[in-house]
């Protein structure tokens, strides 16, 4: 597995995110929902980000990967 960086934000869409912390592609692959897990790893490996909404809010978590540096 590659590894990777993930940096995880929540916020309304178009109004701004707020940071959460980071996380790594394993911790992902362990959430109990594996769809949910599966979709969010696919997004970061295509594009390098991933936006699930939340749902009955308003809100979304943002799934970004963070350059190596």
């Amino acid at each position: 597995m590659i590894e990777m960086k993930i940096a995880v934000y929540t916020g309304i869409t178009g109004m701004g995110k707020r940071f959460e912390g980071y996380t790594t592609l394993e911790e992902i692959e362990g959430y109990q929902n594996k769809d949910k897990a599966r979709k969010i790893i696919s997004g970061l490996k295509r594009t390098g980000a991933c936006v699930l909404p939340i749902k009955g809010s308003m809100d979304a978590v943002y799934y970004e990967v963070i350059p190596e540096s």
